[in-house]
């Protein structure tokens, strides 16, 4: 078939390369927790939530893995991307590396009254922490 100045030519390939994986998708983003610079492979967006956490202001990951899971994803794999400095920090969160500490009872002599306070992950969200007993 032919037009003015447009032509057409059927080219048949061999088909797919075999081998090669079109069924599942990566990404790398920031997120409010998680394994940090590893692969992790989810399945859907409640276990993404569960590893990664949920939309925090700045954050487009947890926004991505959603739509991809509504429009029948069924693996994702999700590498967390941590910030190094202040400047690459999410806006409005600050910035934070792994932090931890301890808190006394004040004037309390028994050790058991001593709370340990950990950050639950490095990078401008880390605003999230654990209490445990001493």
């Amino acid at each position: 078939m032919s037009l003015p100045g447009i032509s057409f030519e059927i080219v048949r390939s061999s088909g797919p390369v075999l081998g090669i994986r079109a069924d599942r998708i990566a990404m790398l983003a920031l997120t409010e927790r998680g394994p940090e610079e590893t692969p992790t492979l989810v399945h859907s967006q409640n276990e993404f939530t569960e590893l990664f956490g949920s939309q925090v202001n700045g954050m487009l990951g947890p926004l991505a893995a959603s739509a991809y899971f509504e429009n029948g994803g069924a693996e994702l794999v999700v590498v967390r991307f941590t910030p190094s400095k202040p400047s690459e920090a999410v806006p409005d969160g600050g910035f934070a590396l792994s932090a931890a500490g301890s808190l006394g009872a004040v004037g309390a002599t028994d050790p058991a009254l001593v709370l340990n306070v950990t950050a639950l992950g490095r990078g401008a969200f880390a605003n999230r922490i654990s209490v445990e007993p001493g």
